[in-house]
Parts: structure tokens; sequence; C-alpha cells
């Protein structure tokens, strides 16, 4: 009754992500089980004797147990690492920065940053950096004589995506612009977009047709002209060796297209399908896979891939996010998937830890249960 009000109802009830619910239900099976009753001295925490049920089970023993617990536990507490807490930390931080910013922003942004003629240099700065948009006529073509596998059709569904989020860009920045000039009016939308570039934040006319990003505006820019490159290079010199899934509008249909066209070729149901997963000693591809796809780009938080054991170990301290190797991606039939002991990790697009994927790691030579519980906290790439 404990564990399913605690879990479900009071802390499982403000968790919206599974995964979370997942650890949270893993942290309570510490606290509350059949040995805190059958054995006398049973300790929270082998690495800490302050954590402790008190021998005598009078009202007043509970009492004076509790008040002896430290205000601001330990991560290890619970069973988990140190990066947790520094994570904890950083989170907090970031919070109040960011409430500090809402309400002193402007002010900020008029006292401290400046003039029009900072916004300006700034606004022109990215105009230059950006590369040409698409040819819109040319995808067109070029998809209309070329459609055979379903990867294309992905190529060109981004294609089309970054080209419109390059439009807004350059047109919205074009505006801003002239309206510093003095040649048009300053709308409420540029004047989101004055601010945001003052603040180095990304504007909201941006967000709405952008991709999933956490990024501040430097880094987003990078990131942006990043992703351009990579797929006028796919549009030019055909189909990459390993594809930076991270760096994808649209992961899923990726995802999905390697499936189809392995369905097409062997002439199967794509229903009867399913992927395995084998993580190589690698950063990036030489050849092209037999089947499937290369992937690179993905982060583990929680967690960390031994390349020796080749398997989910133990997260180094002040290591919180650390690369994968290539990922081979590999179709197969539902009923041909080994039946090894893996680990159901999600694949998330940004920290916010919204849109999920899901692959299979190797979790041999786990220690604890709750390691690889804990590494449900891996994410996608580091795209935000």
């Amino acid at each position: 009754m404990m564990e399913y009000l605690i879990g479900e109802c009071n802390y499982g009830g403000k968790l919206q992500d599974d995964w979370d619910k997942k650890i949270l239900k893993s942290i309570l099976k510490r606290f509350i089980n059949k040995e805190i009753i059958f054995c006398q001295d049973y300790s929270l925490n082998e690495n800490d004797k302050t954590y402790f049920l008190p021998v005598r089970y009078d009202y007043k023993d509970f009492i004076q147990c509790i008040k002896s617990l430290p205000p601001n536990p330990h991560p290890e507490v619970y069973g988990l690492n140190k990066n947790a807490g520094v994570m904890r930390n950083l989170s907090i931080s970031n919070k109040l920065l960011d409430a500090l910013l809402n309400i002193f922003g402007e002010n900020v942004y008029n006292k401290l940053k400046t003039s029009d003629h900072y916004v300006y240099n700034i606004a022109e700065n990215i105009l230059l950096k950006m590369p040409d948009s698409f040819d819109t006529e040319e995808i067109l073509n070029q998809f209309s004589t070329n459609n055979n596998e379903c990867l294309v059709s992905v190529l060109f569904q981004e294609l089309l995506a970054f080209t419109y989020l390059q439009d807004v860009v350059k047109s919205s920045l074009t505006d801003l612009l002239n309206a510093i000039k003095g040649l048009t009016v300053l709308t409420p939308d540029l004047e989101d977009i004055l601010t945001s570039l003052g603040s180095s934040l990304v504007p909201k006319v941006w967000q709405k047709c952008s991709y999933s990003s956490l990024k501040p505006l430097g880094s987003y820019i990078s990131d942006l002209i990043e992703r351009i490159n990579l797929f006028q290079k796919w549009f030019s010199f055909g189909k990459p060796k390993d594809f930076w899934i991270s760096g994808f509008y649209f992961p899923h249909s990726f995802m999905s297209a390697v499936k189809q066209d392995f369905a097409r070729k062997n002439k199967i149901s794509v229903l009867e399908l399913t992927f395995d997963y084998e993580i190589l000693k690698t950063k990036r591809a030489e050849n092209y896979p037999d089947v499937g796809a290369f992937l690179y780009g993905i982060h583990l938080l929680g967690a960390r891939w031994d390349e020796i054991k080749q398997s989910l170990e133990e997260e180094f301290p002040m290591v919180m996010y650390e690369e994968l190797p290539l990922l081979w991606v590999k179709p197969c039939l539902k009923n041909e998937l080994k039946g090894e002991r893996k680990y159901t990790c999600p694949l998330y697009r940004t920290t916010e830890r919204k849109d999920i994927l899901k692959i299979h790691l190797e979790e041999k030579n786990i220690k604890e249960i709750y390691l690889h519980l804990n590494s449900a906290r891996s994410y996608s790439s580091r795209k935000s």
C-alpha cells in the first residue's frame, strides 16, 4: 500500500516520464521491503550508517530518528551516482537564472547590452554565416527521378523542413535590419527577435518552425549550419556511410525508412520486422553496412559504455555526458531477434526528455539493478 501511494500517487503522480517512474519505484524498493521488518540491523545506505531504522517502534523513536537525518542527503543515499547531485544543482541554478532573466531581462538588455547597433551586428553576422537556401525545384526534380528508396523520401522531407526554417530565419533578420534602419515598422514579432538576439536567445518565431533544441543563440546557429551542410552533402554526393541521428528534423521517419527499405529488398512485411542493435568499437564508419545503418551523435547520461567489456557501466565522476561509439541499427525478423540479456534504453531528442526512441544495450556485467535503471536517463544527441 505504501509503495503504491508514494510511487503512483504522491511522487509518482508528479512524474510524466515512465522511465522516471521506474527509477522512483527502484528507489522505493530500497526503503520499502521485507528486510526492514525482519532484519534488525537493516541499513538504508551501506556506506553511511547515519541512515538507519530505530530498533524500537515507538512513535517518539521514529520522530527522533527523523530529526537526526541530514536536511540535504547526498545522492548516494538513494543509490544514485554523485553526478546526479551535480545535475540537480545545475538544474536549480539554471531555473534561478531563467527566473531572473524573465524578471530583469528587458532592463538588462536595455542597460547592459545595448543598443540597436549591437543587435544589428548580431543579425548581420548571422545572415553572413547562413549558407544558401536549397533550390526547391531542384529538390523536387531530383526526388521525382530517384525515389526508389525510402531514405530518399526522408532526405526530401529534411531538405524541405530546413529550407523553410532557413527562409524564416533570413527573412525575419532582414526585416529586423530594415526596422532598425527605420525603413519598416517594428512589429511585436520583430521586437521579440530584437530582445532575444540581445539576450543570446533563440527567437520564438524561429522556435515555432525549428527542430527541438535547447541551445542558446550562438550554439543554435552553429548547430543549424552544421545540419544544413550535412544534408547538402547527402543531396550532392549521395548517401553517407553513417548518419548523424541527432541532426535529423524527423529521426522517427529515418528509423522507419531503414526498416521499410529492408522490407522491400527482402520482400517481407514491415510489420514482421524489428531492430537489433550493435555498438561498434569505432566512432565513425569506414564502409557502408551490409544491412541497416550506422548512427553516431548519441550521448549517454547516467551511465557509460565500456568498449572493452562491451557493456554499460557506472559513469565516471564529473563526466555528465559520454558519447556512445558508432551504433549499428540492423532490421531483423521479430522471431529471429537474439534473446540475449539486454537493457531497453530510451533515446531522447533533447534533455527535456519528451520524444523517445528505444534502443537495446547489453547490460551484462552491471553489478546492481539500479545502475541500468538509472541509465534510463540516457539521451539522443546533444542536439539541445
